[in-house]
């Protein structure tokens, strides 16, 4: 007698006529793959090497994490340079193959918008950035329609415009024009991404309620921060708080939870060190973890702790007992399916940052224009214009006297009022509403000061210098320059060609092939006659391309605001720099504003040296202050000096102090190696869908009946695909019928355009290097249109199996017939999962093979036709395999119980501690208050706690109950032999 499980009961006659039998290696494994996309898995990875960027392991760690958390919630507060906002990407791509991701939208600091923008064509995605019409627009169609309008459904917002009273709660002047908490129904958001979320800490505000808003009504949501715990752990409070409330209701609760991982992250750090007592020490702290109020409800009932309490209490401890308690503490960690921590110096591949200053004095009569400017600007505007339009005009006039004052002389001479968009395309200095027009000095003397400046330009001269050293020494001989104003750079553009240097410029106003064509000609080698030696580049130039080839870096003026620093250094000092360090060359003018007031405070806080975006909420406020300090008409230059030490004095003990509580924040966030240990096993594995996997599926659908496509190798990693008109017509077809699946995104626009095209063919890579390489080129991930239909069609009906008799040469694993299944398995509980099983049975000797089982989908990658037995193996075998797989699945469900339990007890025991102090709260008020009126709000008030309380508890309960729903897919049989 055997027992089955009630999903493996099928009618014979049914079973025959839905099962696949004898394919082709080539289509099993196409429609396998197809299987797999068709319903994503949990434990598999699908954004690998799905975007153009550079493949960094860590930096799939927040993925990781998030696809095993019970709810789609995130805090990645990697450290600047980690690559945040790349994580972030391969995030919105992992959910785009798992789930409908119609729409995304981002919030950030303003001058961080055309970052997002370009970072996010990585990943073949065009998010158009809002401004107040735009913005305005969206909320006024989402209430008419219902809905947030399509042609927005990849946009970017930026803080200080959405946290508006009138975007936010609505106009109270004009009662058309809704406010996002006004909407109903509101719109909904499958992903909504906010950037250096530290500006969402301040319960009360308008960004917080924004940010609080925003999560009630999106499905997944993912924080962004260098600084979750800015001054105090209450910090991490509020931003935990606005992605999990039920976890973490209130203040106290949050404490309690976080209070056993200074103990956890004790006995992690005593197992790392291999000190002889290291177990021991480690066993006492993991016990003092569980001994406290939380470690009581939570950890002392995980089976993972029983786990590692046996393994340190044993005699011995060997290597792998230590590494597998190591990881499993940091499982234990409270925060860590919430948080995710990578820091710089625990990853490496970082360069040094050796910043020099040049100081290049006015000549005297530049001087003189200099001085003379100051004084014309000041007596010509306080006349004519309110404060706020005087102080952004002096803002830019002084900034760009100290950029450069003949590109400025230039334009005064040619008069007239610029917008601030023809100075520059920096987005923070950009107007949300119709830009003001910035009116020159009209004073007849100083025009003609202007238009007799003398040529001759020292600080022109020395970048000339700095260009002149670049060839002359070791490395690859090129300068990045950066200026915030276009000015600036069309006339280094000129000047620099005219001294015979082969120049490139990027600004905002260049398009993305020709910015990537430069970037391209930049990389060159200098003896290359098509080479770039020096890119001159705006602020968002360079925005979205990396630059690690090159180490030297020009500020040919200094940024008023310290995030730019970060950003443009960033753009060479990043994971990957070839050379051991790169040199930053900071411009300066002696006795400006510029100098005198922002260099000096950048230089003391050595922002040049070290990255500073870990301390951006210290410095923004400062910024603030500085530059109403260069602007303000009322202060001479000496006290402007004073004015400006002073805060820098302030800021360096405020800086001190914030990386002290960052580094003491490490008690409470830990730091998780597993991650990316756990990525190498599922490529192993092949759990992750590669490019091979992904080129045989589209392979199988476009080159077989009825579309009888071509796909023609140009290289190693491109290819040509050529359609009669016919398969044009039914791709066309396909793509109007699954419109609401597949989205409107860029892919699906460039895919219509070719389709309608008479092209003669399309240039496609499965590659992210070529992808990279070449942005021109269509890129087919995961969740490509093309690949989305190829799964639709070949993926096999829910009462299919797949057959196949395959065959392997593998000399590092043992000789013999084997049988194998792949089955799905459904999870059902408070964490959800959706997982493709392998089974492996030796043929001969009727046991399972975990070795072979462990990499079955990687053999399955490179398989043969089999040797013509029996398709479906001995039938002793293929018994065997049954009851082998139905054991295990009986074996995970009692393992998913007893998880489901801890996950239960956390969130039972945060509704509990919630529930009785706000009950405690209210039976104090209820003690102290007489008035007969007022205790029958406060007890009618209880009543509604007590009964709202029994409800969460009751859906909690209901989902104690854990199953796991088994379904074939695949099966067959694997002949292993260690030469062909």
């Amino acid at each position: 007698m055997r027992e089955y499980a009630e999903d493996q009961l099928v009618l014979a006659a049914a079973q025959q006529e839905a099962t696949t039998g004898g394919l082709s290696p080539e289509e099993f494994r196409a429609r396998l793959v197809a299987a797999r996309l068709s319903h994503p898995l949990t434990d598999h990875v699908y954004s690998l090497r799905a975007a153009r960027i550079k493949y960094v392991p860590f930096q799939f760690r927040p993925l990781l994490r998030l696809a095993r958390a019970d709810e789609p919630r995130l805090l990645i507060a990697d450290d600047v340079g980690v690559g945040k906002t790349i994580e972030a990407g391969l995030i919105m791509k992992e959910l785009a193959a798992r789930q409908p991701l119609d729409h995304v939208l981002v919030l950030c600091p303003k001058a961080l918008t055309v970052k997002w923008r370009e970072e996010m064509r990585r990943f073949d995605e065009d998010f158009r950035v809002l401004d107040s019409s735009s913005l305005r627009y969206c909320l006024n169609e989402a209430h008419l329609e219902g809905a947030w309008p399509g042609e927005y459904r990849r946009a970017i917002v930026h803080y200080e415009l959405f946290a508006r009273t009138a975007y936010l709660k609505g106009d109270a002047k004009r009662k058309k024009d809704k406010g996002l908490r006004e909407l109903d129904p509101p719109p909904t958001f499958d992903l909504v991404i906010a950037d250096e979320a530290h500006h969402l800490r301040t319960p009360g505000t308008n960004s917080h309620e924004l940010a609080e808003y925003l999560s009630e009504i999106s499905t997944a949501v993912v924080l962004l921060s260098a600084t979750p715990v800015q001054t105090h752990a209450r910090d991490l409070f509020t931003l935990l708080n606005l992605l999990r409330p039920d976890l973490f209701p209130d203040r106290q609760t949050f404490f309690e939870v976080v209070e056993p991982n200074r103990h956890l992250n004790a006995a992690v750090r005593a197992l790392r060190s291999g000190a002889p007592e290291a177990a021991k020490e480690a066993l006492k702290a993991l016990d003092t973890a569980a001994y406290t109020s939380w470690g009581r409800q939570a950890i002392a009932i995980d089976p993972r702790y029983d786990d590692v309490r046996r393994r340190l209490d044993a005699v011995t401890l060997t290597t792998d007992d230590r590494v597998r308690c190591v990881r499993e503490i940091e499982e234990l960690n409270t925060l860590a399916p919430l948080v995710n921590r990578t820091r710089r110096r625990d990853i490496g591949g970082f360069t040094i940052r050796e910043p020099h200053t040049v100081s290049v004095p006015f000549t005297p009569v530049q001087r003189h224009f200099y001085d003379r400017l100051l004084e014309a600007r000041r007596d010509q505007l306080l006349t004519r214009y309110n404060p706020v339009v005087v102080r952004l005009i002096l803002d830019t006039l002084e900034r760009q006297a100290s950029s450069c004052l003949p590109a400025l002389a230039r334009r005064i001479v040619a008069a007239g009022e610029p917008a601030i968009t023809d100075l520059t395309d920096a987005p923070e200095a950009q107007p949300d509403d119709d830009p003001p027009r910035l009116p020159l000095p009209t004073d007849p003397d100083l025009r003609e000061l202007a238009r007799l400046l003398p040529p001759d330009d020292p600080k022109l001269q020395r970048l000339l210098q700095a260009v002149s050293e670049a060839r002359t020494v070791d490395g690859p001989g090129k300068l990045l320059v950066f200026s915030f104003f276009l000015g600036t750079l069309d006339y280094l553009a000129e000047h620099l060609t005219a001294a015979g240097v082969r120049v490139g410029v990027v600004t905002g106003r260049v398009v993305e092939p020709d910015r990537q064509r430069l970037r391209d000609r930049f990389r060159l080698d200098r003896g290359n006659a098509d080479a770039v030696d020096v890119l001159l580049s705006s602020e968002v130039g360079c925005e979205g391309l990396d630059y690690e080839f090159c180490d030297r870096l020009v500020n040919y003026d200094i940024p008023w605001n310290p995030m730019r620093i970060e950003q443009r250094i960033g753009r060479i000092d990043r994971f990957g720099q070839r050379s051991p360090k790169v040199l930053i060359l900071n411009f300066v003018t002696p006795d400006t504003v510029e100098e005198r007031v922002f260099y000096r405070c950048w230089d003391r806080l050595d922002l040049f040296r070290d990255t500073v975006g870990d301390l951006e909420g210290v410095l923004g406020e400062m910024t603030q202050d500085l530059a109403a300090i260069a602007t303000s008409p009322d202060l001479t230059p000496d006290q402007m000096e004073e004015r400006a030490r002073q805060l820098a004095d302030n800021a360096v003990r405020l800086v001190a102090e914030t990386r002290g509580v960052e580094d003491a924040s490490q008690d409470l966030l830990g730091l998780d190696d597993s991650l990316t240990q756990d990525l190498d096993a599922l490529v192993e594995e092949g759990r992750a869908v590669t490019e091979q996997q992904l080129e045989e599926l589209v392979r199988a659908y476009l080159t077989r009946p009825p579309l009888s496509g071509q796909l023609d190798r140009l290289s190693e990693d491109e290819l040509r695909l050529r359609l009669p008109q016919s398969a044009r017509s039914e791709l066309l077809a396909a793509i109007n019928r699954n419109e609401a699946r597949l989205g409107g995104g860029r892919p699906v626009q460039q895919l219509r355009h070719w389709l309608n095209e008479k092209d003669s063919g399309l240039r496609l890579t499965f590659s992210d290097e070529a992808a990279s390489r070449d942005r021109s080129v269509t890129f087919l991930t995961a969740t490509h249109p093309l690949v989305r239909l190829a799964v639709s069609a070949l993926a096999p009906a829910q009462d299919q199996q797949l057959r196949a008799q395959l065959r392997v040469v593998d000399p590092d694993l043992p000789e013999g017939r084997y049988v194998f299944a792949c089955d799905t398995w459904e999870t059902i509980a408070v964490r959800p999962e959706f997982r493709t099983m392998s089974f492996v049975v030796d043929a001969a000797r009727l046991t399972a093979s975990k070795i072979v089982e462990r990499r079955l989908f990687a053999l399955l990658a490179n398989a043969l036709p089999g040797d013509g037995g029996p398709a479906a193996g001995p039938q002793e075998a293929g018994a065997a395999l049954d009851s082998y797989a139905e054991q295990r699945r009986r074996d995970a469900a009692r393992d998913a119980h007893a998880l489901n339990q801890v996950l239960l007890a956390r969130r039972t025991g945060s509704l509990e501690a919630h529930h009785q102090r706000a009950l405690q709260r209210l039976n104090d008020r209820l003690t102290d208050q007489a008035e007969p009126r007022i205790r029958t709000m406060l007890t009618a008030q209880r009543a509604r706690i007590v009964r709202d309380f029994d409800r969460r508890r009751e859906q909690l309960e209901e989902r104690r109950r854990v199953d796991i729903v088994s379904h074939r897919i695949a099966e067959g049989v694997l002949t292993i032999s260690h030469a062909h």
